[in-house]
């Protein structure tokens, strides 16, 4: 078995930097890894046209910039290299570190990636800055040299950001994905760009929900933008082939940090997001003194829609005792056999119309047309479909209608007196929405806005598709589509790193999808929420009836 290179990895979320000090690279290891005429007066002034003429935002796409045989040989040494799985709420990836960190100086990488450090030499040179420069009008650039390798496997993914941290100027990626073969779009992985629209309220411009171009990722090509605020929104949308989407990614760095990177940028909003959520709190009514059990009146009102099991005194207890020692239980066929069915073969029937699930190439225009559904978004923040009841007219047994039925019942005086039953607790006012969330395209993220400032019980019904070997997709984590909840440090209120359930992380709690569940968990005030990005290999959309109830003292 051959021996994997190392290069050192960082401690922290952001990797470490280094100023590059005389290693800018002769004219003639220039023009040993150049093609001929890649830095030609004829080559600066296409590249600038092509520029100046791009949407939805200044961007350029290079091709033949280096030598074919030096970028095998680059893609070769990359290969070789150990890579570390990282997900988060944000993104999916294999990635092997900071490249600035490979020091010629050391024999071992030098010996190991020798094509490695003539490439990321020439791209940090001061021809090839100046190049990057005037194609897009930029300020001058620094020597600090900020890449890394990214391989996005199968179900790999990044999503919408707009690149803005520190002095990031220029953003730019070189694709050295399977160099003997097309990468087509039904591979996924294509470079999204995101235009922006006016906002409603009319405030800040945001991102569609939509991307207005998808940017090709051939073999060799290279893709540069200036990283401006509010405004080069991107993503990579998910890879569905079998081989990896390979890439060099990094940044050019100005001196000083863009404008409006404190206010405009992705990450700022992420760090100061209102809610944005589900529906304005519904305040309480009718509610009688909390009580170990049910009055028989409000077991035969909920015993239409809701397992009499979870009515029974001793399974109240159990619930009761759960939450009260782990913050959070499950409750597996919560809604009544009929109900469940009938929503059940609603909600395959509109994946099956919409064409979504089981790794098919995902519809941007899923779903979004039917009556009653429509975006929410940004995508910096978020995107699914919520179904809106009012002014609406489709068929009854339709989707968006019976989870209507359960958005209902969770505001239900008797509904809520069984929470109460539950947690000890009365819930006040509440808040709540149904949702879509459907394979490649849906997701929530991590953000200080879905902070309450006071401890929240959330109460999801979720409906997928629950075939044994669907079952066993949703529990495995590997498609997505998990509730989480994370503490917010205060040193991190971005985007969070959370993975799968793991009763070993600290601080973190993951749901599972599961078929006609209700979860139930007590949020306290410093923990954000989010769902997971749902892969397009999963069986079909999560649906469910999100609601957050406001408690009232104990």
């Amino acid at each position: 078995m051959k021996r994997q290179a190392a290069i050192p990895q960082s401690e922290c979320r952001q990797p470490r930097r280094r100023e590059c000090k005389g290693r800018t690279p002769n004219e003639r290891s220039e023009r040993h890894i150049f093609c001929g005429d890649t830095l030609s007066d004829t080559a600066l002034k296409a590249a600038s046209e092509r520029y100046a003429d791009s949407e939805p935002y200044k961007y350029v796409r290079l091709v033949d910039v280096f030598k074919r045989r030096k970028l095998l040989q680059v893609r070769k040494e990359l290969m070789q290299l150990r890579s570390t799985f990282k997900e988060t709420d944000l993104f999916k990836v294999f990635q092997t570190g900071d490249l600035a960190a490979i020091d010629p100086d050391n024999p071992e990488h030098a010996a190991a990636l020798p094509r490695t450090l003539e490439l990321r030499e020439a791209v940090y040179s001061d021809a090839f800055r100046t190049f990057v420069q005037r194609v897009t009008g930029c300020p001058p650039l620094t020597t600090k040299t900020d890449c890394s390798c990214n391989q996005y496997k199968q179900g790999g993914h990044l999503l919408c950001h707009d690149d803005v941290i520190g002095t990031r100027c220029i953003s730019y990626i070189l694709y050295l994905s399977r160099p003997n073969k097309p990468w087509a779009p039904t591979c996924g992985g294509g470079l999204e760009l995101y235009p922006l629209e006016p906002a409603a309220d009319g405030g800040m411009c945001q991102p569609s929900n939509v991307p207005s171009k998808v940017v090709p990722t051939d073999f060799g090509s290279m893709v540069l933008f200036v990283v401006t605020p509010g405004v080069s929104y991107h993503a990579v949308a998910e890879v569905l082939s079998t081989e990896p989407r390979i890439s060099i990614s990094g940044w050019f760095h100005a001196a000083t940090p863009p404008a409006g990177s404190d206010t405009a940028a992705s990450l700022a909003q992420l760090q100061a997001a209102s809610g944005g959520s589900s529906s304005s709190c519904a305040a309480m009514r009718d509610l009688l003194p909390i009580g170990p059990k049910l009055l028989p009146r409000q077991e035969t009102q909920l015993a239409t829609l809701v397992n009499p099991t979870y009515l029974m005194t001793s399974t109240i207890a159990s619930v009761r005792e759960q939450l009260k020692q782990q913050g959070a239980v499950q409750l597996a066929s919560f809604i009544t056999p009929a109900v469940a069915i009938a929503i059940g073969r609603a909600a395959a029937f509109a994946d099956r119309r919409d064409g979504v699930g089981g790794g098919r190439v995902p519809n941007y225009e899923a779903g979004i047309k039917r009556r009653g559904w429509g975006y929410v978004g940004p995508p910096q923040l978020q995107r699914y479909l919520r179904h809106r009841a009012q002014g609406t007219v489709e068929e009854p047994r339709g989707i968006g209608p019976l989870l209507q039925l359960l958005r209902q019942l969770a505001h239900a005086p008797p509904f809520v007196q069984l929470l109460s039953a539950f947690t000890g607790r009365v819930p006040i006012r509440c808040a709540s929405e149904v949702r879509r969330f459907r394979p490649g395209l849906d997701y929530t993220l991590a953000h200080v806005g879905t902070l309450r400032g006071e401890e929240v019980l959330e109460a999801s019904f979720c409906f997928v598709d629950n075939s044994q070997s669907a079952s066993k997709l949703w529990d495995s984590g590997e498609v997505g589509g998990f509730e989480c909840y994370v503490s917010a440090s205060e040193d991190d209120l971005a985007a969070a790193e959370v993975y799968r359930a793991d009763a070993s992380s600290e601080g973190v709690t993951s749901v599972h999808a599961m078929n006609n569940s209700l979860s139930l968990c007590m949020r306290p005030p410093h923990a954000m929420k989010f769902v997971k990005y749902v892969s397009a290999a999963a069986p079909g959309s999560r649906w469910d009836v999100a609601a957050e109830y406001v408690l009232g003292s104990q």
